[in-house]
């Protein structure tokens, strides 16, 4: 009984002698005194009889062969009952990857919802031809550097409204320049293309190579940072588009992302441990 004790605690815990796992011995077991039995045929009997047999008492070995096939039955006989947990967990761990995977799906509505109204209170319809963005910043460590996702897009242009870039790195582009200086607005883009290729290297540090992928070829941008009510940066809102707007919708544009800056933030900060990550929005297409 305290032999079969000890089994049923080493399998509730887990316990994973000589750093194997747990699975391992289940599967590895069964077939250990055979092996055991041919390794000690292959030494010589007189190495055996005179050397460690002299050292030990003469009950251990026979108490250390019934302890090894009491164990090794012991897992043979819980094996498929094994087996059957781990299909059952499996199962679950799938169940709960589709939940996660709706609410991120249910998050990007939410914050696409968000930003449809913004837009339409900034004065902007379909003939503008303008977007507006949510990127949420990460960062895995310290010495690593960090970047952007977009967790959240509109346009009345369906072309435009599809997420391009999975992440957009620090140091590049106007969402860099909007997060290091809390607001950022530039509407001095050139109109022929290689100047304006040349001019995003110049003011944005953008590469040619990432500049030829763009859809949306923007002649003004406008960025704010996202504090919350600590001072901390959680996200960026990006207003952009293939027109220049009328003199006093700068104006406009900064005081509604002004008016709301803190409540987003304070959304984006609940929620962004439960927005997908680059990978599983890659992934999933979200």
């Amino acid at each position: 009984m305290c032999l079969w004790n000890s089994l049923k605690r080493l399998e509730k815990n887990h316990i994973l002698p000589f750093g194997i796992k747990y699975n391992a011995w289940i599967n590895g077991l069964p077939a250990l005194p055979a092996a055991l039995s041919i390794l000690l045929s292959t030494l010589p009997a007189t190495l055996l009889q005179s050397v460690y047999l002299s050292m030990l008492p003469t009950w251990l070995l026979p108490l250390a062969a019934f302890l090894l096939v009491s164990l090794s039955t012991y897992i043979s006989f819980r094996r498929p009952c094994y087996e059957k947990d781990v299909t059952f967990l499996q199962q679950r761990l799938n169940e709960a990857n589709v939940k996660l995977e709706q609410v991120g799906h249910n998050i990007h509505d939410l914050f696409r919802g968000i930003l449809v109204t913004l837009l339409r209170k900034m004065g902007f319809n379909r003939e503008d031809q303008a977007r507006i963005s949510i990127y949420v910043h990460r960062k895995k460590s310290k010495t690593e550097q960090g970047y952007f996702t977009c967790c959240g897009r509109y346009s009345s242009n369906p072309e435009f409204g599809v997420t391009g870039r999975t992440t957009y790195p620090d140091g590049q582009g106007c969402i860099w320049r909007g997060w290091e200086t809390g607001w950022h607005y530039d509407d001095n883009f050139p109109q022929n293309k290689n100047d304006r290729k040349k001019y995003n290297e110049d003011e944005y540090n953008i590469p040619i190579t990432v500049q030829e992928k763009f859809k949306m070829l923007s002649r003004f941008y406008a960025a704010k940072c996202l504090d919350d009510a600590e001072g901390k940066s959680q996200a960026v809102i990006v207003v952009e588009g293939m027109n220049k707007p009328p003199a006093d919708r700068k104006r406009i544009i900064k005081k509604e992302l002004e008016k709301l800056a803190r409540d987003y933030a304070h959304m984006v900060k609940v929620l962004r441990d439960h927005i997908p990550v680059t990978e599983d929005a890659e992934e999933k297409k979200l």
